[in-house]
């Protein structure tokens, strides 16, 4: 199902075609179908006219079985606002090591519903619920050669690498009473 009234510029990358857009539970439900028709399991919805805009803010919505490889970005800061669903951010030591964990979802889940990464932070998520919804706002324009991966996050197609990860990050949650 893809609404009129957005356009497809990469898989599961939509934007709005008017400048202005109001957003509602439709566009919740339309990303879900989406992020689950997607391998990923996630998809966005860009408010801003296209990837060279200077501010950009996304509707971006991601199951459970979604995997978020652990990243940075050179330059650039992130602010997201939790609008449905439950997780943790968690941010890395240089080794690889879960250095923080950060509890977010809506505010009526007693939980901090925004949360911002500063750049050069790596930085991933846990999802708790079948869903996390969230808001990100950052600076562009996008430039993908400003994301980078740190050698020991496991590409998505490592599935043994990525299961070595959660235990990890499951465990350290644990110990931090975090979950």
């Amino acid at each position: 199902m893809r609404k009129s009234n957005y356009r497809m510029e990469r898989p599961n990358v939509f934007y709005v075609e008017q400048a202005q857009h109001v957003c509602g539970p439709d566009d919740i439900d339309f990303l879900k179908d989406a992020a689950f028709s997607s391998p990923a399991r996630r998809s966005r919805l860009c408010l801003h006219s296209d990837s060279t805009a200077v501010h950009q803010q996304m509707l971006i919505a991601v199951h459970k079985t979604s995997y978020i490889r652990p990243h940075y970005h050179v330059g650039k800061d992130e602010t997201y606002h939790f609008v449905e669903g439950t997780g943790l951010i968690v941010t890395f030591a240089e080794s690889g090591t879960p250095k923080d964990f950060f509890k977010v979802g809506p505010a009526e889940d007693q939980r901090a519903f925004s949360f911002r990464v500063a750049q050069e932070t790596t930085h991933s998520f846990h999802i708790e619920s079948d869903w996390l919804i969230f808001w990100e706002v950052t600076q562009g324009p996008f430039d993908m050669d400003k994301t980078h991966y740190p050698s020991w996050s496991p590409n998505a197609d490592d599935l043994d690498g990525i299961a070595s990860l959660n235990k990890t990050i499951i465990a350290s949650a644990k110990s931090a009473s975090v979950l």
